[in-house]
């Protein structure tokens, strides 16, 4: 077991120990985590990659990059602030 002990910032952010990041592979791009309370803990672990689930989801539908990001656009004005 890996346990090291971090500082929490005034801003409440923490830093991952670069040998826990290596071990988990979050150092090669950009990497969401999942943090969960249990307890008294705080328990911190990899979340999955949303490209990762890429080709999961058969689709007869073909969208080139700029009409993604103009249906991401309308969806954030009509819907995304609603919720």
């Amino acid at each position: 077991m890996l346990q090291q002990i971090v500082s929490l910032t005034s801003q409440n952010q923490i830093s991952i120990p670069v040998k826990m990041v290596r071990e988990w592979g979050l150092d090669k791009k950009p990497s969401k985590v999942m943090v969960t309370k249990i307890d008294d803990e705080i328990r911190i672990k990899p979340a999955p990659d949303f490209w990762s689930v890429v080709g999961s989801m058969k689709s007869d539908v073909v969208l080139s990059d700029d009409q993604l990001r103009k249906a991401r656009g309308e969806f954030e004005k009509k819907w995304a602030r609603k919720l």
